[in-house]
């Protein structure tokens, strides 16, 4: 736990602004994986979960669903959707 560019679930969770029992909800349903620290068994998030959770978060606010976010961030097709998505959003606070 000592390198610079991972955080504990707590660091992680006052980074981002999002609950631990939410992060763990993500890990549990395999949305937002942590890392696990071999010694300790805690989870460790890196800067590129940040961003993961980020995308999350803003399709969270676009009305979709954890299990459509799921597929969305898997599947590289879909993930067109959601260029077209937020063009539509943009136009919609237009």
């Amino acid at each position: 736990m000592g390198n610079d560019l991972s955080f504990s679930i707590g660091k992680f969770s006052k980074k981002t602004g999002v609950s631990i029992r939410t992060l763990h909800y993500y890990d549990e349903i395999g949305l937002l994986k942590a890392q696990k620290d071999l010694n300790s068994g805690h989870r460790l998030y890196e800067e590129d979960h940040i961003v993961k959770l980020q995308k999350i978060v803003a399709l969270k606010f676009l009305g979709y669903n954890l299990e459509e976010i799921g597929l969305m961030l898997t599947n590289k097709s879909l993930n067109l959707n959601l260029e077209n998505t937020l063009i539509q959003q943009k136009k919609a606070f237009e």
